[in-house]
């Protein structure tokens, strides 16, 4: 049964006969690619739906109309597709008694890793897990409008960090709720598909099967070696003799970050297109198609902090929102989004099936901080950007201290979660929560004077969504910092070839291993022996330069 060239699937209904098509054939050897082709057009089509109501909600979160419009499409028609998707999988995995191609050879390692993670019991508190995650969002942008009402327009760094933990303290109950009711489902989860622990039920739903839990926070303890002492340095150099506050850790320090010399968002998107094009002339083509309806670079009423990029599979282009702050921060997560832009913009002009460009969350993020570094030169004037190059050093060392910042807290952050989901009690409370993560804080962030803070830091777990929405998603971001840095020393060295190897790894999409995608796009895989070391020797050398 082919899908017609003007399908327009609007409900269910239109998406079922195909679907039970494929699941009632018999699979043959000669018949396999056609039934594979077909099968990812049909899953193209339910992303592109899921991509549309998306960007309707994340230009407002509380527009009602675009939130119960998600919400249908999540109930209506996602909820069927995944449980025929995983028949399909099944189907797949029992009938074809033959060895896979080896462009499959891949996706089916990765099938056989779903299909062990899945239970339809799960189904149903997966959704229920879903609505609770859209809670805390509901919950999280109040907390943003009230805090962005109770801020001063001039008001110093500690001001508003008080004020914003203040707004965050009136809802912790609220969010305490939240989070204990999606602990207990996540432990049911784990248990009904027959894991022990929520953390290796989750290992195996993200496909992470080059290295084990234990392997991880053994590598977190390696960077906290690594990095601290980087980073004591920096600070020493640049703040003798004085601890941080906690109003200090959430941005890059003042002296490194400067306003954005645009004022408004369309100036911002015109420079940007200039230095992707300069960088790479089919990017360059790919962002000025994004600035008509995929490209949401501004700070609206209603609109999600942070960044975020997906993909319209059917219409083959990228979409990125990014909330303006209005300052260099800005111009890096766009590059960042951009990179994981080009990165699925690439995987799915370049792969047949959908299945092969979903790639390794770990690689993921590796491509979009690598295209902070490897697009950074084309920012300033001599290469035809806006900056002026009296500012290239300051700009440098803003991106580089940015791992200083960031990798400490990851590991402070996934050893929570390894904590929580594989040792605290089953009827943990929130005072438990707390105090472990005022533990770690201590541990991984001693330059930080937490001490006289506690009682407004020890609930800091809460403000970071990734812990609600996407749990031990942190580990990938450690990862691909330790890979991106190896691509800036090299770019640093011969920036064409760099770029040239990295894009054509990224048009690999998810057909390889993970180390062998790192390996493709020329960085060593972090968790091997000295590469972590390495990368701290040569982050050390370009901050003291």
């Amino acid at each position: 049964m082919h899908i017609p060239v003007n399908f327009a699937p609007k409900n269910w209904q239109d998406f079922e006969p195909y679907y039970q098509a494929l699941l009632h054939e018999t699979l043959t050897r000669a018949h396999l690619s056609k039934w594979l082709q077909r099968g990812s057009e049909l899953e193209k089509y339910v992303w592109e739906m899921q991509a549309g109501y998306k960007r309707a909600r994340s230009r407002n979160i509380e527009d009602e109309s675009a939130r119960q419009a998600y919400q249908r499409f999540t109930d209506e028609i996602f909820a069927p597709f995944q449980e025929i998707n995983h028949a399909l999988q099944a189907k797949l995995l029992r009938e074809m008694t033959w060895e896979p191609v080896p462009e499959h050879a891949e996706m089916i390692r990765r099938f056989q890793q779903e299909a062990a993670a899945y239970q339809v019991e799960n189904v149903l508190l997966e959704r229920e897990i879903a609505e609770l995650m859209d809670r805390y969002f509901l919950v999280t942008n109040a907390i943003d409008h009230q805090c962005d009402e109770a801020t001063p327009p001039q008001c110093s760094p500690e001001e508003r960090w008080r004020i914003r933990q203040g707004c965050w303290r009136k809802a912790r109950g609220q969010i305490d709720e939240i989070f204990l009711a999606m602990l207990s489902k996540r432990r049911q989860l784990a248990s009904q598909a027959g894991f022990p622990t929520y953390t290796l039920y989750r290992w195996k739903q993200l496909n992470r099967s080059e290295y084990t839990p234990d392997e991880a926070l053994a590598f977190h303890q390696t960077l906290a070696a690594s990095i601290l002492p980087v980073k004591t340095a920096w600070q020493q150099a640049h703040r003798p003799g004085r601890l941080r506050q906690p109003w200090e850790v959430e941005q890059a320090p003042l002296e490194l970050i400067r306003p954005l010399p645009f004022q408004r968002a369309a100036d911002l998107e015109a420079a940007m297109a200039k230095v992707f094009s300069r960088l790479d002339a089919e990017m360059g083509g790919m962002f000025e198609r994004m600035r008509a309806g995929f490209l949401d670079v501004d700070a609206c009423p209603g609109m999600l902090h942070g960044s975020e990029e997906w993909f319209f599979p059917i219409f083959e282009l990228p979409c990125v929102r990014v909330f303006s702050n209005g300052t260099d921060e800005d111009v890096q997560l766009l590059m960042h989004e951009c990179g994981h832009a080009w990165h699925d913009f690439l995987a799915y002009t370049h792969q047949d099936l959908v299945w092969q460009c979903y790639y390794p969350d770990e690689f993921a993020e590796f491509a979009a901080i690598s295209m902070t570094y490897l697009a950074t030169p084309f920012l300033f004037q001599d290469q035809g950007g806006f900056y002026p190059v009296s500012k290239r050093a300051r700009f440098q060392a803003f991106l580089l201290y940015e791992p200083l910042r960031w990798l400490p807290y990851i590991a402070c952050f996934d050893v929570f979660q390894h904590w929580l989901y594989t040792e605290a009690p089953e009827e943990v409370e929130v005072s438990q929560l707390d105090a472990k993560w005022m533990e770690l804080l201590h541990q991984f962030e001693p330059d930080v004077n937490w001490s006289r803070y506690e009682h407004e830091c020890a609930h800091g777990w809460q403000q970071d969504g990734r812990i609600f929405g996407q749990p031990f998603y942190m580990l990938e971001y450690a990862l691909a910092h330790m890979g991106a840095l190896q691509l800036y020393q090299q770019a640093s060295l011969d920036h064409r070839t760099t770029w040239r190897v990295y894009r054509e790894a990224l048009t690999l999409g998810g057909t390889r291993q993970l180390s062998d995608l790192f390996q493709a796009a020329g960085a060593d895989f972090p968790l091997q022996p000295g590469v972590v070391k390495s990368v701290a020797g040569f982050l050390a050398a370009q901050l003291r330069g």
